[in-house]
């Protein structure tokens, strides 16, 4: 057990150099199939209204199967976003928990699951999947393994989910600040720098931050005008 979290410690610290959030969920969903031995698995994000997501499969056979939970709203997938901490079975068409799903994805070759909720600082974000071709293939061990790789996955996906939100937001700022030095150097004839100090200027006077100075002018290409006086005192 010790060795598992300190490998999977060892792991999280690598993923530092995933390059989104989707990446980290591949990489995650990789390494839990590798380490307990199934043969295919992938992520399920809770979304907003309860909506379910699949990504990370690692074979599209899983994309399937589910696809058929969340249309049926019956499943591990389903169970550990909604109540359970971990699902497993054996048998998946013969378990009396889900007579629907059970049955049609046994059909797809899927005999074992084993589904693990991803519980971050606050609510539940999803689940855990791992899936196998054999009966029986997960034992009480991998259970509470799953459970271990679910909560420090969680940890990770949340930090991944952060650090792009920022990036996202940086890229957006970036942006639109450009689009209003644009807009300030064809109104006025000047040059890059020039325009930002103005954009700079304005923003210090009004007392608000540069970026939504910059959304405004985007918005509303009348508050031009008032960059007037801003522009003579930035050029004394």
């Amino acid at each position: 057990m010790n060795n598992f979290t300190d490998s999977f410690a060892e792991f999280a610290t690598a993923l530092t150099a995933a390059e989104d959030f989707d990446d980290t969920a591949e990489q995650l969903i990789v390494y839990a199939v590798e380490t307990l031995g199934a043969g295919s698995g992938a992520i399920t994000l809770l979304k907003a209204g309860g909506r379910l997501e699949t990504i990370g499969a690692t074979d599209p056979m899983v994309v399937d199967a589910d696809l058929m939970q969340y249309e049926l709203e019956e499943g591990p997938c389903v169970d550990t976003t909604r109540h359970a901490r971990v699902v497993m079975s054996g048998l998946v068409g013969e378990d009396e928990r889900w007579p629907r799903w059970g049955p049609a994805v046994a059909q797809l070759g899927l005999k074992s699951i084993l589904s693990a909720e991803l519980h971050g600082l606050g609510p539940r974000i999803g689940s855990l999947n791992l899936y196998s071709s054999a009966p029986n293939a997960f034992s009480a061990e991998d259970a509470e393994l799953a459970s271990i790789l679910a909560d420090q996955s969680a940890a990770v996906m949340g930090a991944a989910a952060t650090r792009e939100r920022g990036l996202r937001q940086a890229l957006e700022t970036r942006t639109l600040i450009g689009q209003a030095q644009g807009l300030i150097m064809g109104r006025f004839s000047l040059d890059a720098d020039h325009a930002f100090s103005v954009l700079r200027r304005f923003s210090q006077e009004s007392d608000q931050h540069l970026r939504d100075v910059a959304e405004m002018l985007v918005s509303d290409r009348e508050l031009l005008h008032g960059l007037a006086e801003a522009r003579s005192r930035s050029a004394q």
